[in-house]
């Protein structure tokens, strides 16, 4: 049995740093690098890996703990192997407020913001659920705000220890 995880569509540093415009500036966690496809799978089970993936954005949501953006694959076999009831990109939280918080926003919406379509790249990732060091939240924040270089891998996630978290691969 392998590792547990999740399988996302994790996007080209260029689609993360447009995204990262979106975030709430009063936020303290910037997202905007991966669309969940399905959560807590076997690693040995994930199917389409590598596929590499175009999204459409589509609308804008938006509360005081979180932002994120719904979206449209542009790959039948990935759109129906999505879990979620509406495809979309976390884009930042504030203090204490987990990346799932965006789904009950979504569902419950009253309003809805127009952010025009535009085209976002991706590959179908496995994520393994192990812990990441404390230092990759502040790394990813530093890389999505680009305050100060930061080597990334897979979408903009920074490298730790010179290895990418999500592919694991070394840079």
């Amino acid at each position: 049995m392998g590792r547990k995880g999740y399988l996302a569509v994790v996007l080209d540093k260029q689609s993360h740093l447009e995204l990262s415009k979106l975030a709430n500036p009063e936020h303290v966690k910037i997202h905007a690098h991966h669309s969940t496809l399905q959560f807590g799978v076997d690693e040995d089970d994930v199917q389409l890996l590598n596929r590499m993936v175009i999204m459409k954005t589509r609308w804008k949501y938006e509360d005081v703990d979180c932002v994120a953006i719904t979206i449209q694959y542009d790959d039948e076999e990935v759109t129906a192997s999505c879990d979620n009831k509406y495809a979309h990109i976390t884009i930042s939280c504030g203090e204490g407020v987990k990346p799932f918080r965006s789904h009950k926003m979504i569902e419950e919406a009253k309003e809805v913001i127009p952010i025009g379509e535009v085209s976002l790249i991706g590959i179908v990732k496995f994520v393994p659920f192990d812990p990441q060091p404390v230092e990759y939240q502040e790394q990813l924040r530093r890389a999505a705000t680009r305050e100060k270089p930061v080597e990334s891998c897979c979408g903009g996630i920074p490298l730790v220890n010179g290895k990418c978290p999500s592919c694991g691969d070394r840079l």
